[in-house]
């Protein structure tokens, strides 16, 4: 269930259809005060981790139920909360989003979820405004340890990703193994030197004005930050990656002989088993 949606959701007027990508990167997602319930008194736990992009640092509560909260927000619009680099599948929690609106209080977006695993996870819903504080609620037996948290208005890419070539999230892992044999050619063991998943997109028939708009602040954005993409959150709602960017920064050319732009973008995604 790493693409979740409330109960009753209806796509917002003016909307991209589901089968568009939805994306969160730091061009779209607010910063915040980062506060919580409690803590593990172990003290590779940070309330604050789960706000930067340093995925080995985790927020561990101390017991649930407990909360982790982004307040300070000033009044902002969201649609989305992402989390990622968690054992929320693992531990059995149960999740909530919840969002503090200016002079009307907290509102639930998202009642208790159960994740199935421990992939990122992106619950969109439809937008609310004059946020002034955003929250994920967390009830089971085991307290969970989380490192990445974001709430945003999240890009839609104008048009679909092409399919041909497309290869399901699950089965991009790009693994490194080594084999040591012994000296009559027999294994000894396979080492895992390295693990991650392989991610290429492309973006076809995007017009000049949509490109100007929109790409320059989500290109910037994935430079220097990891960005969470839902590819086709509707039709594929597995298919949810924390990345970061491969290689060099793409550019849109020209696709034909109207003013309309291709992209293409490579990236790395976090292993998440």
């Amino acid at each position: 269930m790493p693409v979740i949606f409330p109960s009753g959701y209806a796509l917002p007027s003016g909307d991209r259809p589901l089968d568009h990508a939805r994306i969160a990167h730091a061009g779209n997602w607010i910063s915040g005060s980062p506060a919580a319930s409690s803590v593990s008194a172990l003290e590779i736990y940070d309330v604050a981790a789960p706000a930067n992009d340093a995925l080995f640092e985790r927020w561990k509560p101390a017991s649930l139920p407990a909360t982790w909260d982004l307040g300070a927000l000033g009044g902002v619009t969201l649609d989305y909360c992402a989390i990622a680099a968690h054992d929320l599948g693992a531990t059995g929690a149960t999740v909530s989003v919840e969002l503090e609106v200016s002079g009307v209080g907290w509102v639930v977006v998202k009642s208790g979820f159960v994740p199935t695993s421990d992939a990122p996870i992106l619950i969109l819903f439809e937008p609310v405004s004059n946020v002034i504080a955003a929250r994920i609620s967390i009830s089971g037996s085991t307290p969970p340890a989380i490192g990445w948290i974001r709430f945003g208005v999240a890009l839609q890419m104008e048009t679909r990703a092409t399919f041909p070539g497309r290869v399901p999230f699950a089965l991009a892992r790009a693994r490194t193994v080594s084999a040591n044999v012994s000296i009559r050619g027999n294994p000894l063991a396979q080492i895992l030197a390295r693990s991650g998943r392989s991610l290429s997109f492309k973006w076809t028939g995007l017009t000049e004005a949509w490109v100007v708009a929109e790409l320059p602040a989500f290109l910037s954005a994935i430079e220097a930050a990891p960005f969470l993409i839902a590819e086709r959150p509707g039709v594929y709602p597995e298919d949810v990656a924390l990345c970061w960017l491969a290689g060099e920064r793409p550019r849109p050319p020209a696709s034909g002989s109207m003013d309309l732009h291709d992209l293409t973008l490579s990236a790395e995604a976090l292993d998440d088993g």
